[in-house]
Parts: C-alpha cells; sequence; structure tokens
C-alpha cells in the first residue's frame, strides 16, 4: 500500500490500516518496528489475532488511536499506508469539532451525539462532543428509575474520553489542563 524506506524512526508515526468487517482506513499511531512472521491479517477488528505466516516481512507494531491504546497490535507494513505530517489531520472533524477548535462555534451550539455501534435492546453506545466537555463515548441502558412510572430511560453506565479523535486521530488536547 505504501513506498516507505524501513529505518528505527518509526516510533510515534502514523498509519492508516483497513479496519472493521468494511474495511474502512482507521488511524494508528506506531509504537514499534520489527521484522516476523506473525502478524494480525487486515481488516483489522476486535477478534483479530496473531497468525503466522510463511515468510518473515517488515512489521509494525501499532495502537488504535483514541479506542483501544493499551492493545498493541502487529500488523505487515504492506497492508498499512503511512501518513506524512502533512496527511496527518490538524483540524477537527464532524466528531471532534467544538468550540474550543472553531471559532464559528459556541458553547452553546456545539453540542452533538452520534449513536455507534449495534447492540442488544436496551443498551447502546454514542459518541458525543461539545457542551464544554471533551469528546466521550457514552455506554447506556435503559432502565425502569420510578416504581411509580412504567417508562424507561436512558441511564448511563459508563463514560470514556479518548485522547485521540477515533475518526480523524487528532490528538484532543484542547479540554486537557
Amino acid at each position: 500500500m505504501s513506498d516507505f524506506r524501513i529505518n528505527d524512526d518509526m516510533f510515534g508515526r502514523y498509519v492508516k490500516i483497513p479496519t472493521d468487517f468494511c474495511g474502512q482506513l482507521h488511524v494508528y499511531k506506531v509504537v514499534g518496528l520489527l521484522e516476523s512472521n506473525g502478524y494480525c491479517d487486515v481488516p483489522i477488528t476486535g477478534w483479530s489475532k496473531e497468525e503466522w505466516h510463511s515468510e518473515i516481512v517488515p512489521v509494525l507494531q501499532v495502537i488504535h488511536c483514541g479506542v483501544c491504546e493499551e492493545n498493541v497490535v502487529r500488523v505487515a507494513l504492506k497492508d498499512c499506508l503511512i501518513l506524512e505530517d502533512k496527511d496527518i489531520p490538524k483540524t477537527p472533524c464532524f466528531l471532534c469539532d467544538n468550540a474550543r477548535v472553531n471559532d464559528e462555534l459556541t458553547e452553546e451550539n456545539d453540542l452533538h451525539y452520534h449513536t455507534i455501534g449495534k447492540f442488544e435492546d436496551g443498551f447502546r453506545a454514542l459518541i458525543g462532543g461539545g457542551d464544554g466537555k471533551p469528546l466521550r463515548i457514552l455506554f447506556e441502558q435503559r432502565r425502569c428509575l420510578y416504581k411509580s412510572r412504567p417508562e424507561k430511560e436512558w441511564v448511563t453506565v459508563g463514560i470514556y474520553e479518548p485522547p485521540f479523535c477515533p475518526n480523524c486521530g487528532r490528538e484532543l488536547s484542547e479540554y486537557r489542563r
């Protein structure tokens, strides 16, 4: 996918890798480079496992920016698109846009939520941004909150604030103190 000269200066570089069953390109950060015959085939999914191949090839060790930065995944360099500095998103995308980085928005008009993923009935996940708060991934469940009322309401049961935008890979530093 990319013509790139291999060297030891890969740490901290960004790459795009086909991810999820649709193969959409997601931004990953390189944390290591080695030669191996053990790596994950693309597209990368939550269930990807390292496979053993017949040839030893250059392999990148990467983390998925803004999604799972604790899990290091091995991917063949040939399956990655190396991002040059000019290609790394510097401006916010529709997901991480907010009043602190866009002068056309204010704290009163930058609130947005997007439903993500598929869940069983009564559960959902959302990506939210704005309203004076950092980009966040919310996990919610429908619950009956009052015995006197049979209606169920969405209740947030978990929140994760990623350090990078899961869509464009931009570092979300505007809310750090």
